[in-house]
């Protein structure tokens, strides 16, 4: 457009994403016009406001880094990774985790060797260890004795592994709950899962929690249009026939004599 005034434009310029927002209403005919003249604006920003330099390829400008206009995310925000048992354990015990070099001084060959993989130290001193096995009395003499060391190191490798897959589903979210009326009239959070409680659910946990005080919920502030009739507990009277009757009569009577003599 050299040559042709450019008009003035309510335009939003935001260099770091290249992005241009006019807010101005245009008509069908005016919208060719007014892109070119938006775009021409940018156009001179860029090359004014933004720091130049001459390379092989030509000259070039850094786009800055601050963002005018922020964009949404294409993804949703990440959910916070729950913390297994051994990080909330070393958390606690204030154990921190440091970085171990990669060799290390082996006594058997007197020389550093990797701490793990091929050749590793572990393997070295398996090696070693091994060499000559005891056979004791509980141990079959025909057969090697590798192998049940072997079976032994691999069910403690299987249990491991069982526990770090029994870590990982308690600290998981099960979001996909399917529903279901168990535990429906308990006090626990139902935030995070797709459990609803129905109206008659929700008045009868209403009136447990209500009859948890000492005073039955009888003390307790009334709410809009609460019916407090269903709230009230009636103490069942007790019936005494005639011989614990008698025992009772006695067993005061005592008392009163026992405190007269006393006295």
């Amino acid at each position: 457009m050299e040559g042709a005034q450019l008009e003035t434009s309510p335009l939003e310029v935001c260099l770091s994403n290249l992005i241009g927002i006019d807010i101005s209403s245009i008509n069908e005919t005016e919208i060719s016009k007014s892109g070119a003249n938006n775009l021409q604006l940018m156009l001179n920003s860029i090359w004014s406001d933004l720091s130049k330099e001459n390379t092989k390829d030509g000259i070039v400008v850094s786009l800055p880094s601050k963002q005018e206009i922020l964009l949404p995310r294409a993804y949703p925000l990440p959910t916070k990774k729950e913390k297994t048992r051994w990080e909330k354990f070393a958390e606690l015990k204030g154990i921190k985790k440091r970085k171990r070099s990669r060799m290390v001084y082996d006594p058997i060959t007197d020389d550093f060797v990797p701490r793990w993989g091929r050749n590793s130290i572990k393997k070295i001193q398996k090696k070693h260890n091994e060499a000559i096995i005891e056979i004791k009395g509980n141990m079959d003499e025909n057969k090697d004795p590798r192998e049940a060391i072997n079976l032994k190191r691999d069910m403690m490798i299987n249990k491991q592994r069982l526990r770090e897959l029994k870590n990982k589903m308690n600290s998981s979210k099960n979001k996909n709950n399917p529903k279901s009326d168990e535990f429906a009239l308990g006090i626990g959070n139902l935030k995070d899962t797709n459990i609803k409680r129905s109206k008659t659910q929700v008045k009868e946990l209403f009136d447990r929690v209500s009859l948890s005080t000492a005073s039955y919920g009888r003390r307790d502030k009334a709410l809009p249009d609460e019916d407090r009739t269903t709230n009230k507990v009636k103490k069942a009277k007790k019936i005494l026939d005639i011989k614990s009757e008698n025992e009772k009569y006695k067993s005061i009577y005592s008392k009163i004599l026992k405190q007269n003599f006393n006295l």
